[in-house]
């Protein structure tokens, strides 16, 4: 089999097929999480509509085709009128108003919070920003109060909104990328499993907690995580029988639990220095098309530790390392998986993130675009609580799904640009501040903004 570039050149991998997404998608950027069983089985862990590092990897000519995808493809929608970036609620411009130059990471602050996070934000967004104002995009990026007066002034008139932010609004011409449904499906890993199962997209099983302590078999292991939630917060491993002897003596979860369960599963491994570690995927895709997959390995080997603590099979706390990019496979890319697998992987993402636009698209057209797929929608801003959903789910959650078997197990979670207070808890507020990046390329510190981060 000979696979090909997208340009048409002899040499690369792409998936089959790979049909266009609708010309203005819903779900223009995903990170799609993706593990490879033992056995083969290629399966969509999760969909994030909110993925970071986005300037990375950087292709064969330097430059960060998901980035560069994403640039092109606001560029083209927003045409001749403006593109708002909005920063997650978690920042704060300072001074006020809509911010037209890079913004970074104050040196003072760098021991504040969670440095890296708010690093990679800052970075990924000034980088979009800069990108689409090569492209003669009148762009700026706003945090919330600056948005509301952007907004406010632009009346009826179009604007592109790039979101980072819950509950934007604006007049009949303002249009949000991501569409607002995407959060409000992709935010919830039970919803999401839901929709691709319906629509034959290979997923991991996933089932509210408290239907997994009424029904099946005691044995094997289950992950445990908030039906809402990113970066690996709140994710555990149990055996399954030991967690209904515990409800038994505890009293069982209320349905409609904000916890789920998906099964422990046999991970192929990835060897580094002598040592297997397990690992899943992140492919970002942009309109439809796949344009990086990054292996994402666990913190310590398989087999480091007895009884198989987090380290050894979440995949967040690793490294990250890139294995195919646009169409062009990377020299550590077969350490990992095999030409055949590495195109798998692209095509069930690439699946995925159309079974979800068209969900989006459907939900949209019908008016139940706020609520989740079991009725009742989930906060996934910074606040607690749930909201009531619109309508009925479309039935019950999936089956046992292909691959799902005993063993290891991936864990991942969904880093993502939201800095949410995870699983809904607030907490107390830490603060960044956010300096004008004068490192960047044609930096002007009289034209530059500042940002104040809380989170």
């Amino acid at each position: 089999m000979t696979h090909r570039t997208r340009s048409g050149e002899p040499g690369g991998l792409t998936p089959p097929g790979s049909p266009e997404l609708p010309t203005a998608p819903r779900l223009l950027l995903a990170g799609v999480d993706v593990v490879v069983t033992a056995g083969g089985d290629v399966l969509v862990l999760e969909v994030n509509d909110h993925p970071g590092v986005l300037r990375e990897p950087a292709g064969p000519d330097g430059r960060p085709p998901v980035m560069e995808a994403l640039a092109d493809a606001l560029a083209a929608r927003a045409g001749k009128d403006p593109c708002l970036i909005t920063l997650p609620e978690c920042f704060r411009l300072d001074p006020p108003g809509a911010a037209t130059a890079p913004v970074t990471v104050a040196p003072a602050s760098r021991l504040v919070g969670d440095f890296e996070r708010s690093a990679t934000a800052l970075g990924d967004l000034s980088a979009l920003l800069t990108g689409l104002r090569a492209r003669g995009v009148d762009a700026a990026l706003a945090d919330r109060p600056a948005a509301d007066v952007f907004l406010a002034k632009r009346g009826n008139a179009r604007t592109v909104v790039f979101d980072r932010l819950p509950g934007v609004s604006g007049g009949p011409g303002t249009e949000i990328v991501n569409a607002p449904g995407a959060r409000r499906v992709c935010g919830d890993k039970l919803t999401t499993a839901r929709v691709l199962a319906r629509a034959a997209v290979p997923v991991v099983p996933c089932v509210p907690l408290d239907k997994l302590l009424r029904t099946g078999t005691d044995s094997g292991y289950a992950v445990l995580k908030p039906r809402v939630g990113a970066a690996g917060n709140g994710v555990e491993r149990h055996a399954v029988a030991e967690l209904r002897a515990s409800a038994a003596g505890a009293g069982a979860p209320e349905p409609g639990s904000d916890r789920i369960a998906q099964p422990w599963m046999e991970l192929r491994r990835t060897s580094r220095e002598g040592r297997a570690h397990r690992f899943d995927l992140r492919v970002l895709v942009v309109g439809g098309h796949a344009r990086a997959v990054l292996a994402r390995r666990a913190g310590a080997p398989a087999d480091l530790l007895a009884g198989e603590p987090l380290l050894t099979w979440l995949t967040t706390t690793g490294q990250r390392e890139p294995l195919w990019i646009d169409g062009t496979v990377t020299a550590a890319a077969h350490r990992y998986l095999t030409d055949d697998l590495i195109v798998r992987a692209l095509a069930v993402a690439e699946e995925a993130v159309r079974a979800l636009d068209r969900e989006l698209a459907a939900r949209a057209a019908a008016g139940t675009g706020t609520g989740s797929s079991a009725g009742t929608g989930v906060a996934t801003n910074s606040e607690a609580g749930t909201t009531a959903g619109k309508g009925p789910g479309p039935g019950p959650g999936p089956g046992p799904g292909p691959g799902s078997g005993s063993g290891s197990g991936s864990g991942s979670g969904s880093g993502d640009h939201g800095f949410a207070r995870h699983n809904g808890v607030s907490g107390p507020l830490d603060t960044v501040t956010a300096v004008p990046d004068l490192t960047a390329p044609g930096a002007d510190p009289h034209h530059n903004r500042s940002a104040t981060r809380e989170d």
